[in-house]
């Protein structure tokens, strides 16, 4: 296989039930020069041995395929471990319960190639049920700061829609572990302070969300961690702002997770 412009980095952990839809949607790309790296975060399910197929040897096996297991230890540790691997010169991360509509590798890649001052390409999504029936569309936006970046009451960038040039991830790494929650947001943060960002105005990502009894503690997790980045990367005099609009914002969701939960 020649030498892959993009790495596609997709950690896996308990997800047998979308994970061959995620990776088939990878593999029916119209763009095709991407090495796909699977990263099983010591899944307690058959996620592994599914994803494993996929690779040389497997009874779906693809040239452009790797995959590695390593001990449950968290999504950005499978990233870490994913790109210390990696051989392209563009970073694409796919999340093993979301699926890409069949250009949008072709499509974001041609739109960082195109413009050799952006450092990131983000897009819009349309998001999916449990049943991957698509059920509203989600625009992301363009934005000029941090604190429109981190605590805008809808966040301008859909994370999962980013696709970075490695050098930007070579100057992040290691990447920070201790996010568990709001990882989407630290790498968009991360990549803001490097340089600009570029809005793509299409749909490049089949996000799944729905209600699930976890919502609840994750939203409050990811609350927590919101406010971390804040304090991190936000050194003005409206920091204490940016914070009361997260809570604020948080509490409205947490209720609306109850309310949906009574439904």
């Amino acid at each position: 296989m020649e030498k892959p412009l993009v790495t596609v980095l997709t950690p896996v952990y308990n997800m047998a039930a979308t994970i061959e839809e995620t990776l088939d949607s990878l593999l029916a790309q119209t763009y095709g020069n991407f090495e796909a790296i699977f990263i099983d975060d010591g899944s307690k399910d058959n996620s592994a041995q599914l994803a494993a197929a996929y690779a040389p040897g497997g009874s779906k096996a693809d040239e452009r395929v790797r995959f590695v297991h390593q001990p449950n230890a968290g999504k950005v540790s499978a990233l870490n471990r994913g790109l210390a691997m990696a051989k392209g010169q563009i970073v694409a991360i796919l999340d093993a319960d979301d699926t890409w509509p069949p250009d949008s590798l072709e499509k974001r890649v041609a739109a960082l190639t195109g413009d050799p001052e952006a450092l990131a390409v983000y897009g819009d999504a349309d998001y999916m049920d449990q049943n991957s029936v698509v059920y509203r569309r989600r625009n992301s936006r363009p934005f000029r700061t941090m604190g429109q970046l981190l605590a805008s009451v809808i966040c301008p960038v859909i994370g999962p829609t980013l696709i970075a040039r490695r050098s930007v991830f070579d100057r992040m790494y290691p990447l920070d572990t201790s996010f568990i929650r709001s990882d989407d947001a630290y790498i968009n943060a991360e990549v803001f302070r490097q340089g600009k960002m570029l809005y793509l105005p299409e749909v490049v990502l089949n996000y799944r969300a729905y209600w699930r009894p976890s919502n609840i503690r994750l939203r409050i997790l990811s609350c927590k961690h919101d406010l971390r980045l804040v304090r991190r990367y936000i050194k003005t005099e409206l920091q204490p702002y940016y914070m009361i609009k997260i809570v604020v914002v948080a509490a409205v969701k947490v209720a609306y997770e109850i309310v949906s939960a009574r439904k």
